[in-house]
């Protein structure tokens, strides 16, 4: 959840969501940039935010890793491997 923010590239946010895997559930919170904003085709309809995370510390940055690397798992997956 974007938190204090006008939504425009450069901007500071702050930010915070959970992380869960299999092995981890690992809370984060953290300042971001916002570096790219595309806005919905109409009124009410969702943004989509892409952000620069400040300042991790080490079990947040390795909870990030396993979240990832569970998602690139779950599309080789369903995607019935690398082709």
């Amino acid at each position: 959840m974007l938190a204090n923010s006008d939504s425009k590239p450069g901007a500071t946010a702050s930010i915070s969501f959970r992380l869960k895997s299999a092995d981890l559930d690992t809370p984060i919170e953290t300042s971001t940039v916002i570096r790219n904003v595309q806005t919905g085709g109409s009124p009410g309809e969702p943004s989509t935010h892409g952000l620069e995370l400040d300042q991790l510390d080490a079990a947040q940055q390795m909870a990030m890793k396993v979240f990832v690397f569970d998602r690139q798992d779950d599309v080789l997956y369903r995607s019935d491997g690398l082709k």
